[in-house]
């Protein structure tokens, strides 16, 4: 009798390589669009015509997640286990960055909202540059002397002469 070959067990991947694709597709959207608006006005009733740009929704792994029946956690495991679908995820966030960074400067996006959104979603931060080596050299911190600190807040507490 033949050795069957035994199942590996768990439920079969929904992966398939048409996802790399895919979510590149979905993410590969213009950042807004231009719309026309008409406004009436209410002393003449004359109609004037106007174009207005609008941003898209910002495209988000969860949205595509969801538009094929998998939560994210599912596309982050696929991308740990298919390189070429982590590769595909990269490209598909630099995209959204790219739609964010442009609302974002163009102003339509409300600033507060973007900001919170490009330093979640994304890898901006606010840069905060602070040398507290003195160029590579440690900082020495000050002697305190206690006994003067203690006779300003009039504390009656005996004094030490210094502290290192």
């Amino acid at each position: 009798m033949p050795a069957t070959k035994k199942h590996p067990g768990g439920r079969p991947t929904k992966y398939f390589k048409k996802y790399c694709d895919e979510v590149v597709a979905f993410f590969e959207k213009e950042p807004f669009e231009t719309i026309e608006v008409k406004t009436t006005d209410k002393r003449s009733g004359r109609v004037y015509l106007s174009e207005e740009l609008r941003p898209v929704p910002l495209p988000t792994l969860e949205r595509f997640a969801a538009n094929i029946g998998v939560d994210t956690d599912t596309l982050v495991e696929w991308g740990k286990v298919h390189p070429e679908f982590s590769v595909a995820v990269t490209r598909a966030k630099e995209r959204q960055k790219d739609i964010l960074v442009t609302n974002g400067l163009m102003g339509l996006y409300n600033a507060g909202f973007a900001q919170f959104v490009a330093r979640n979603l994304t890898d901006l931060r606010d840069n905060r540059d602070l040398d507290l080596t003195s160029g590579g050299e440690r900082i020495q911190a000050a002697p305190v002397v206690i006994s003067e600190i203690a006779a300003r807040e009039g504390d009656d507490a005996p004094a030490q002469e210094e502290a290192s």
